[in-house]
């Protein structure tokens, strides 16, 4: 007897099937419910996008209302040594498109390099350098763009952490977590500042996600994704090589073994050497050429252990971080637990992102070391959270002792909060823009020479102003550790080069330099540049002219230097520690 299928199906499983078309479908008796079904989960999926999107905006304008009350926009490049050099690379490649294209790009960056000198193309990999370098084609303001990109990242690290907890706790912990993340002092002080470190923190966290979900599905195309975000974060800075830990440590920690059979962490890691390697490879070239690197010993890790927990106590919180190693054992014990298993591949990738971070940074050869590398973990710490809470109420039988964990947690974190908060650091201005608006006010920048007298911070704060006024033609600034002295890449067998005050106003004069920018805080710190200038400033009045004090946070006075060689002006002589070139003028 034939089956019609506007008919019950009474087929046993000895019957043949017959094969469904749409033609024996009759619509007078498809299920109402199942219309209704269907039309609920579209409904509910163009929901979560909305919201999805909602929550991204609110946390991006989050950042950057963060940023502006830190002062983050109305401050110089100048809040780590290394802010200015990458700003500066993306101001680069912005002029080198403008104005350089068809000229070798070698020669361009080192003419680049006398006018502003305080480029380093090529010592970290291209990727967030080139992105701010495009941005700026049409425009706009370098600096509001610079920190825009950062205040982006920090908000995609945000919004991610929530999605993963989204996965495992629900929204309103999730939204919670996501907000605290962005409160947190070590990301403000990171993502009001032209730095790196949020960014990469932002493809560890987005390559964790892809993985554990590639772990959940074991489609190879998840897998392909890993690949390409941790490839992103390679090729933004040396310690996004962390994210290529994490497949090893995944797998350990979900025990599941056979994905090393599979073809899915092959994909990723073959898009990784395809895309990165090769620039990776250049900038650790580079790098090694000026001695950045050595062997790690036991006592390097002992002693990065101890600076990097003490660092992580400070900026998080013992009971923080108490909690969330409570979720990391946990997430731990539960090993290849059935049931959501895409919410356990999250924890689970949680925990392999935070061993990463920190095996990496234990024991890469870099011979320097500092608090923000481990940006990349402070996410993660976050994720653990709710678990760690999890697990000390699921331990906990009675409810009043619930009742009273939840007071004493609660109470923890707002400790932490009020003791970790003042260690925001307000981004005032240094002075160095006041300075260079100044002169451009006086005489315009244009073509006028300089030299900038501060730490390193501060020469690249003057550089990047100048350089932010595009003036043409280009102005030449002078950074007077250069001119004055000598010294390598880390500062590093600093000597001074002129044995008078006499000897170093003649150099200024036949460089024909017009203004000195001094930065009198150096007297504070007893800064090997301080002593020559003092006495350059006094045995020289007559050669010199004390024109303006700029306002800002540091004591920065402009001085005009009444005389100049006859003839054109010479060609500075400095010896510059860049394996792009031997720039010695």
């Amino acid at each position: 007897m034939p089956v019609y299928f506007d008919q019950p199906n009474t087929m046993t499983r000895d019957q043949p099937r017959v094969p469904w078309h749409p033609a024996h479908a009759d619509p007078r008796h498809i299920d109402p419910g199942d219309l209704v079904d269907s039309r609920t989960r579209r409904w509910d999926a163009r929901r979560g996008l909305r919201l999805d999107v909602a929550v991204f905006a609110a946390l991006f304008v989050g950042a950057v209302l963060l940023q502006t009350a830190v002062g983050a926009y109305a401050t110089e490049r100048g809040n780590f040594s290394d802010e200015s050099a990458h700003f500066m690379n993306g101001m680069l490649l912005r002029d080198y498109l403008t104005e350089g294209a068809g000229e070798s790009p070698l020669q361009y960056a080192r003419h680049y390099y006398l006018n502003y000198p305080k480029i380093a193309p090529g010592m970290w990999p291209p990727l967030y350098h080139g992105v701010l370098g495009l941005l700026l084609l049409p425009g706009w303001s370098p600096q509001v763009v610079a920190l825009l990109l950062v205040a982006f990242a920090t908000a995609w690290t945000a919004w991610r952490l929530y999605r993963i907890l989204t996965l495992v706790r629900g929204r309103p912990v999730a939204l919670a977590l996501a907000a605290l993340f962005l409160l947190t002092p070590v990301i403000i002080n990171l993502s009001s500042a032209v730095m790196l470190d949020i960014i990469v923190a932002a493809f560890a966290l987005e390559a964790t996600y892809w993985l554990a979900i590639y772990v959940g599905t074991e489609n190879w195309r998840h897998a392909a994704i890993f690949g390409i975000v941790a490839a992103g974060g390679c090729l933004t800075k040396g310690n996004g090589l962390a994210a290529l830990l994490l497949p090893p440590i995944m797998v350990l920690f979900t025990r599941r073994f056979y994905l090393l059979r599979r073809s899915g962490l092959y994909i990723a890691a073959a898009i990784v050497l395809l895309v990165a390697a090769p620039l990776v490879g250049m900038s650790f070239y580079f790098d090694a050429t000026l001695g950045d690197f050595s062997a790690t010993t036991w006592a390097d890790v002992v002693a990065r252990g101890r600076f990097y927990s003490w660092y992580l106590s400070v900026q998080l919180g013992v009971p923080l971080l108490a909690v969330a190693g409570l979720g990391f054992i946990n997430s731990l014990a539960a090993g290849n637990r059935r049931g959501d298993r895409e919410a356990w591949a999250m924890v689970q990738g949680l925990s392999a992102l935070l061993v990463a971070a920190v095996v990496f940074h234990l024991l890469n050869p870099h011979t320097v070391f500092t608090g923000r590398y481990l940006t990349l973990a402070v996410a993660p710490i976050f994720g653990l959270l709710p678990q760690g809470v999890g697990t000390i109420f699921g331990a906990l039988r009675r409810p009043v002792w619930r009742a009273a964990a939840r007071v004493a947690l609660v109470a923890g974190m707002i400790f932490t909060g009020v003791m970790v908060a003042p260690i925001v650091a307000i981004r005032r201005p240094l002075g160095f823009r006041d300075a260079a608006t100044f002169i451009g006010a006086q005489d315009g920048l244009a073509g006028h020479r300089m030299m900038v007298v501060s730490d390193e911070n501060g020469e690249g704060a003057f550089v990047t102003e100048v350089a932010t006024f595009h003036p043409e033609p280009a102005a030449t600034v002078y950074r007077a550790s250069k001119i004055m002295a000598s010294d390598n890449w880390g500062g590093h067998n600093f000597r001074l080069r002129f044995e008078s005050a006499a000897a170093l106003m003649k150099e200024l004069e036949d460089l024909h330099v017009e203004y000195v920018v001094v930065d009198e805080s150096l007297a504070k710190g007893e800064h090997p540049l301080w002593s020559p200038t003092l006495e350059l400033i006094h045995s020289q009045a007559d050669r010199l002219e004390r024109i303006y004090a700029a306002s800002g946070a540091r004591p920065v006075v402009l001085y005009r230097l009444k005389y100049q060689s006859p003839g054109p002006p010479k060609p500075p002589e400095m010896t510059i520690s860049s394996p792009l070139g031997q720039w010695q003028r």
